[in-house]
């Protein structure tokens, strides 16, 4: 015997063996209904539950209904399949259940058929909660995104260490779904004791109890062992301190704030919920961390730099060659603030170390950390052509590679056999070289290689106020870099964004399709049923000896009618559903568009309109289902036709073309000169039911729309008031 299919059922019936019939039918069909019948507004409010499989309503009891029962699902934002069974319901209130959200319908006497709509009904109910799982993955993304792209324009605008530590606890706060308290603890110089420095969510920022010494509760275990500590339950763990504000929190996840082998401090989250963060929650602070750590490597830097420029200042320099120099490196810093260009920013720090040193020439390199690469950046005059064209390749010994090798300075005699190398030998035959690092919060960036024709003799000072000008170069270099990736981390937002809407559109047309499909095809169904007995009896009143001439001349009239109207109603029900065995096919679009244009061929001569074809030769054929593709271009010309009340022209035109992302396809397009849509009417021209025309159903372009969907292409309206519409159709090949 197979296993049955569990299922939680409630029942809105007043009629209580209909509702055991039901039971009945599902059980025979393989299910294991867990049963509830109510027939009352109090009882279904009672038994109204978000761990319900279905929803089985009669759209009429005496005292309740299945559209009240349907809103009220609906108020209480529960994601049930709600389906609706009833021996009473018309056309009218079946769309009317449609449209109000009902997942489905059926008539009492198709009961055979409901282990199909449940099936169908659980499956779509899958798909909409993976749709909204995608969601909340993409939102969250987009709020990290969106957090990391605000911290990374902070770092590189301000210098202000509180103020950016400030923004990193807060978006924590922001981005970490279930953080109520979030904060920074630094070490204090002589590492004795970390002391809280930024904070959000808790008050009382100098109590001692914002304290602690490394080894020393969880945050100061996570600051010794530099490794994240992810407590799920502080009640049981005998590690976590309970003191202050922060005595009732129940989870805590602390991430340490480390640059290179420097203990910082840490970062910690908290929440008054057990077990209340995940394996992305680790990920994301410990991010947001190393955040801190670049913040705190800046602010040192900035002082460091600040130090070292009064301390060689004063030794090195007279007044004059101070002043020269501090208005030197304003320039650098002026350059790195207006020039937005990254390659323009390069060029002219070349140009302004060269005046720096008075030199012959001057190049600036990057550095690849990662292939271990040199890449030539930017060069002054002589040297910018052979510099530009000279070739890189891993691991390849340059004079930048030894300068990130040794971390400062290095002159001439360093210099290897390389291409890079060739190019200096040739033009500074003295081999005179000074090879500057570009090296900022510990990262390697690339070097400044500055060259004279005659031997030069570097004294400290040079060699002093070049590392100094270096590192001002580092830090331009670094915010150039960090504006790169946070326009392109805005970038990944608003493709996420757009993605997420696209996606959402798509959803809600194939929903609607879908519904109007599953209506269309059961209307049809049972218009066919009355419409063939009408033909049976036309035929034989037809065998009828004794009829009258113009008798019989009226029965044929019927009978054509008659026939006509079966072969309506056979290709309504073929609109939503492809005929069995149909498979794809390699079709030629431009043998397609010969097929329609006989087919309306009389339709345009009788309209007075010309008809263009510019077919591409040799056109590649497309993967598809022939039957649909000539049901696009039909409707398409069918809507042009009408279009065009007064005569016009019809133009198909077909080309290769490649997407916006490159693949392959082929690009339709069928123009007319009609009357044009408004701006107003365009975003919803192909919506179900949405028609201009009196006598139109709204359905031809919605079908159009799916088919092509279908198909993995796309379409595009462009109309002009009076000037005509043009249909684009992209389909891949």
């Amino acid at each position: 015997m197979s296993e049955k299919f569990p299922l939680r059922i409630l029942h809105l019936e007043d009629n209580v063996s209909d509702s055991d019939l039901v039971q009945i039918t599902l059980r025979q069909a393989g299910f294991e209904p867990q049963w509830t019948r109510v027939d009352t507004k109090e009882g279904y409010l009672n038994h109204l539950s978000p761990n319900l499989d279905i929803i089985i309503a009669d759209h009429s009891l005496p005292q309740f209904s299945g559209l009240e029962a349907l809103q009220i699902l609906h108020q209480q934002e529960l994601d049930v399949p709600f389906i609706i069974l009833s021996g009473t319901l018309g056309e009218e209130a079946a769309v009317e259940y449609i449209k109000q959200g009902a997942t489905d319908y059926l008539s009492k006497e198709r009961l055979g058929r409901l282990d199909r709509v449940i099936h169908q009904a659980l499956e779509k109910r899958k798909l909409h909660q993976e749709q909204k799982q995608s969601q909340a993955e993409l939102a969250r993304r987009l709020r990290e995104s969106e957090a990391m792209a605000v911290i990374t324009q902070a770092l590189s605008e301000t210098l202000e260490l509180d103020k950016t530590l400030q923004l990193i606890v807060e978006s924590a706060l922001r981005i970490l779904p279930k953080v109520e308290r979030a904060v920074i603890h630094l070490l204090e110089e002589d590492g004795a004791v970390l002391r809280a420095a930024a904070i959000s969510g808790l008050e009382e920022l100098s109590r001692p109890d914002f304290t602690m010494r490394p080894g020393e509760g969880i945050a100061g275990m996570a600051v010794a062992t530099g490794e994240i500590i992810h407590v799920q339950d502080t009640e049981q763990d005998t590690r976590f301190i309970r003191r202050g504000p922060a005595a009732h929190m129940r989870s805590l996840l602390v991430a340490p704030v480390q640059s290179g082998g420097r203990r910082l401090g840490t970062i910690s989250v908290l929440s008054a919920t057990p077990n209340a963060f995940s394996e992305d929650d680790e990920r994301l602070l410990g991010t947001l961390g190393s955040q801190a750590a670049v913040a705190l490597e800046k602010a040192r830097l900035f002082s460091e730099t600040r130090s070292q420029l009064v301390e060689l200042t004063g030794l090195h320099l007279d007044l004059q060659e101070r002043e020269k120099f501090l208005t030197l490196l304003q320039k650098i810093t002026r350059v790195a603030l207006e020039i937005p260009d990254f390659a323009a920013m390069l060029q002219e720090l070349a140009e302004r170390l060269n005046e720096l040193f008075q030199a012959d020439g001057c190049c600036i390199t990057l550095w690849d950390e990662a292939r271990h690469t040199t890449i030539p950046a930017a060069a002054t005059d002589h040297l910018r052509e052979p510099f530009s064209s000279l070739p890189t390749e891993t691991n390849e010994p340059t004079l930048t590679a030894e300068v990130m090798k040794t971390g400062h300075a290095l002159i001439g005699n360093a210099l290897v056999k390389t291409n890079l190398s060739t190019v200096f030998s040739k033009l500074f035959p003295a081999h005179t070289v000074l090879g500057l690092p570009f090296i900022a919060g510990g990262e390697k960036l690339g070097a400044a290689l500055i060259g004279f024709q005659q031997e030069h003799e570097f004294t400290p000072s040079e060699i002093a106020r070049g590392e100094q000008a270096a590192g001002q170069i580092a830090l331009a270099i670094a915010k150039a870099r960090s504006l790169v990736a946070e326009r392109e981390q805005r970038q990944l937002a608003e493709e996420l964004r757009r993605q997420e809407q696209a996606t959402r559109a798509r959803l809600i047309q194939h929903e609607k399709l879908a519904a109007i499909g599953r209506l269309t095809a059961s209307v049809a169904h049972e218009l066919n049923n009355p419409l063939q007995a009408i033909q049976n009896a036309l035929y034989l009143v037809s065998l009828e000896d004794s009829l009258s001439y113009q008798a019989r001349e009226d029965l044929r009239v019927a009978l054509n009618e008659a026939d006509r109207m079966a072969g309506l109603i056979g290709r309504l029900r073929e609109t939503y559903r492809p005929r069995s065995g149909q498979e794809f096919e390699q079709v030629s679009l431009n043998e397609v568009v010969e097929d329609v244009r006989k087919l309306i061929e009389t339709h345009m001569r009788h309209n007075q309109i010309l008809f263009h074809f510019h077919p591409e030769p040799d056109l590649p054929p497309i993967t598809a289902l022939g039957d649909q593709i000539k049901q696009v271009i039909l409707n398409l010309c069918l809507n042009a036709i009408e279009a065009m009340t007064d005569g016009g022209q019809l133009k198909i035109t077909t080309r290769t073309k490649p997407d916006e992302k490159g693949y392959r396809g082929i690009q339709l397009v069928v123009a007319d000169t009609g009357t044009g849509i408004s701006t107003e009417l365009l975003s919803n021209i192909f919506e179900p039911f949405f028609t201009t025309k009196q006598s139109g159903t709204g359905l031809g372009l919605a079908i159009t729309y799916e088919i092509v969907q279908r198909h993995q292409g796309k379409i595009e309206v462009e109309s002009e008031i009076e000037k005509g519409t043009a249909f684009k159709v992209w389909l891949p090949c």
